[in-house]
């Protein structure tokens, strides 16, 4: 992933020397003439350097003397601001229950999309930021220990790549009793409306791959007929999902147990069974991860949904004691029926 700018060049470069032993503990950092004939910029670029490291704490200054690495880590700083980093598939807005809008009650959140991340992670690296990454891809990984370099706080969300702090469901446990929902009625051939592979999602696929996990352990079957699959195009789905609709669901052997792995196909393919006359707990069950704004379910569908209040608690607390221990946490989904 490629950084922005020279300026975080600089300060990765000086704390990747301090951290290897190159620069020791109150030792005097090379002057500013041979910093910038190293990094072959101006004078002003590596001041503002180094008075950013001074800020977090890294690096002290002598009057007289010069600049020198601190002794000890120094005490996390309050957090002041926490920016929130994910596909912003649904516009840059905060959606009501989501972790960045209980959260906003408390802290100044910034929403930053994954493809313009190089444009805020100065930011982000600054004394008094956190960062909460919602369903990191593995191409952030060099923005993450950039900023652990950097000694900000931050926190995964389904994601569990240690040693960083996370917090993620447990998605095998909710899919198990999810397929036993599917089921319940003793039937054997389950139905599957998937999207197509994506690097950059790749904790669907995750799920993809328990599922049929769950379905070889249980002698269960997947017939090709059974199975369909939609975009996340908003243009695309809404026809592809009648169509997924119509494959599934028409004639007098339909599928009677289906899993859709996407939460943003719920309402359209309701829509789409209710105008060939099928209807959820009458026809079919339906099991969805994770849907959005979902009230009122109808008979015969069950979601798997995050405790997102929970979430939010748990980090809110974390980000009041400034970012300090560590959080390994694997929640139980809540289920949801009618």
């Amino acid at each position: 992933m490629k950084l922005p700018g020279k300026l975080i060049f600089i300060k990765e470069a000086i704390l990747t020397d301090i951290r290897n032993g190159v620069l020791k503990a109150d030792e005097k950092i090379p002057s500013r003439s041979a910093c910038m004939e190293r990094f072959h910029c101006a004078r002003a670029t590596i001041d503002r350097a180094i008075a950013d490291l001074e800020r977090s704490g890294v690096l002290y200054s002598r009057h007289g003397s010069g600049t020198f690495v601190s002794p000890v880590k120094r005490e996390l700083p309050e957090v002041t601001r926490l920016f929130v980093v994910w596909k912003l598939e649904i516009g840059n807005r905060f959606l009501p229950g989501s972790p960045e809008a209980i959260l906003r009650e408390h802290f100044p959140v910034t929403l930053v999309d994954w493809d313009k991340l190089p444009l805020f992670l100065e930011r982000m690296a600054m004394p008094g930021s956190a960062v909460l990454w919602k369903y990191p891809r593995y191409m952030e990984m060099t923005a993450m220990q950039f900023l652990d370099r950097a000694g900000i706080p931050q926190i995964l969300m389904g994601r569990d790549y240690e040693p960083y702090n996370f917090i993620t469901i447990d998605a095998n446990s909710g899919l198990a009793k999810g397929v036993d929902f599917l089921t319940s009625g003793g039937e054997t051939k389950l139905g599957i409306i998937h999207s197509p592979a994506e690097i950059e999602r790749n904790f669907i696929a995750e799920r993809q791959l328990i599922f049929y996990r769950l379905l070889l352990q249980r002698n269960l079957q997947l017939p090709p007929e059974f199975v369909a699959s939609a975009s996340r195009n908003s243009k695309e789905y809404p026809s592809e999902l009648a169509h997924a609709a119509e494959k599934l669901l028409s004639g007098d052997s339909h599928c009677h147990a289906i899993y859709m792995e996407c939460s943003l196909w719920y309402k359209h393919f309701i829509r789409a069974a209710a105008a060939l006359g099928k209807f959820p707990g009458r026809d079919f069950k339906l099991l969805v991860y994770d849907p959005p704004d979902v009230d009122v379910l109808p008979e015969g569908v069950m979601v798997i949904k995050q405790d997102y209040g929970k979430v939010s608690a748990i980090i809110k607390r974390w980000l009041d004691n400034r970012g300090r221990g560590n959080i390994h946490l694997r929640l139980a989904p809540v289920l949801q029926m009618h």
